[in-house]
């Protein structure tokens, strides 16, 4: 993934006169979608809703399942809390034509 776009994006965050920690949120959420998207070899340009989908369920396993290796049992509480993911999917949402 890009790494200019992410930085453009960031810094219109903090223009925008985000607070320091949405932005250090949005960072990190971004970071996660990046390596979602590396380790499938998905281009961040050209992702669908069902790549979108495929991210919510990896962020719901815990982390040591991610790179599946590991199978995850049904009765695993989900790693990512709901408002959590729902912040990530913000940070994607709202980045969408920002820092093209």
């Amino acid at each position: 993934m890009a790494v200019a776009p992410i930085e453009r994006y960031l810094a219109h965050l903090a223009w925008g006169e985000k607070s320091p920690n949405t932005v250090k949120a949005y960072a990190r959420d971004l970071k996660d979608w990046s390596v979602y998207l590396t380790g499938r070899g998905l281009d961040w340009q050209s992702v669908t809703l069902e790549d979108v989908a495929g991210f919510v369920g990896w962020l719901r396993l815990p982390p040591q399942a991610r790179d599946g290796k590991v199978e995850v049992l049904p009765a695993v509480d989900h790693h990512c809390a709901e408002s959590s993911v729902n912040r990530k999917l913000a940070a994607l949402s709202s980045r969408r034509g920002e820092g093209r």
